[in-house]
């Protein structure tokens, strides 16, 4: 008798032990969600927060396109980061942070400050001399130098932006070198002592000297980084959104 009870405890255990197994919840199987992401050229320093992002969330991975702004496309693309304004072409929009648009010199422009009408006219070819700044009182007769204008291809986003913000739309000096990234504009102030140049401030190395525009606003050089859908985001995406908000 005592046999037949203790078989029927192990039965009994048995059985409460499959039950048991049989209603663990199973672990996330979620498919992986593939969100394709346009960028325009002078915000690919935002790859970095983007790439920090999406690693925190397991079931979303991001292809990248570098595209010109006028390329931009809201139906080929989950989510597109741009510089500047809501348009009315704009499905949805949120604002993910702000760039500014700095201007920078090579390491032997003795220049620190400038004003708006002396740096109109440099970026317009009417100054080409540092001798011909009249904000440059020093005096050296290093100063004796020509200045080297860096800018990027005509319908480069930042180019347009810049020439709105600081050269009351005035076109840029046609002599002026052309380069087409941030990094090759980089590289040239790093080499060239006598360039100056215009790029985001988030994307200035340590070492690069700023050059104060006097007489402007200076929240007339900051514009928003929208992050632009199809639909208002849900779900992963929502969340990769939240975090690049919260990381500028």
């Amino acid at each position: 008798m005592k046999t037949k009870f203790s078989s029927l405890i192990i039965l009994l255990l048995l059985l409460l032990t499959a039950c048991v197994k049989a209603e663990t919840p199973q672990s996330d199987q979620r498919e992986m969600e593939v969100v394709t992401l346009q960028v325009t050229p002078e915000l690919a320093h935002w790859f970095r927060d983007v790439n920090r992002c999406a690693e925190g969330l397991p079931n979303i991975g991001i292809v990248t396109q570098i595209l010109p702004d006028s390329a931009l496309d809201p139906v080929q693309a989950d989510l597109i980061l741009r510089l500047g304004e809501r348009t009315s072409s704009d499905p949805q929009v949120a604002v993910m942070g702000k760039e500014e648009i700095v201007v920078i010199t090579g390491e032997r422009v003795p220049l620190r400050s400038l004003s708006i009408e002396s740096l109109r006219a440099i970026f317009t070819g009417s100054i080409e001399n540092l001798n011909d700044i009249s904000d440059n009182s020093t005096g050296s007769t290093e100063e004796d130098q020509p200045i080297e204008i860096l800018t990027y291809p005509q319908g480069h986003h930042l180019r347009l932006l810049f020439s709105q913000t600081y050269l009351d739309s005035q076109d840029i000096d046609p002599d002026a070198q052309l380069l087409s990234t941030s990094d090759s504009v980089i590289d040239h102030i790093q080499s060239n002592p006598y360039a100056i140049a215009y790029i985001l401030k988030g994307q200035v190395p340590a070492g690069i000297n700023l050059l104060e525009v006097t007489d402007l606003d200076p929240l007339a050089a900051q514009y928003n980084v929208l992050a632009v859908t199809q639909i208002f985001p849900q779900g992963d995406l929502r969340q990769l959104l939240l975090c690049l908000q919260n990381s500028n």
